[in-house]
């Protein structure tokens, strides 16, 4: 006959490994989260990378189109 001092302590050991199980995937998650912060951080890097990279572009299109309006005034001959 099984006592209840047999009992619990045969559930010792699966208990052991659920608490492993769930370290690991408490470090698994935390894995995730810091993975997603750094992906995020970097998306946002990028964003604001794009926003002065079309800023700039802005600024040398409108600078092109100075140089053509003074170009256009001289007059090449042949």
């Amino acid at each position: 006959m099984h006592t209840p001092r047999l009992a619990v302590q045969s559930l010792t050991p699966r208990f052991e490994q659920v608490s492993q199980s769930m370290e690991q995937q408490f470090e698994g998650a935390q894995q995730i989260s810091s993975t997603i912060a750094h992906f995020n951080e970097t998306s946002q890097q990028t964003v604001q990378s794009l926003q002065e990279n079309n800023k700039a572009l802005e600024q040398l299109d409108n600078a092109a189109q100075g140089l053509q309006g003074v170009i256009c005034r001289f007059k090449v001959q042949n």
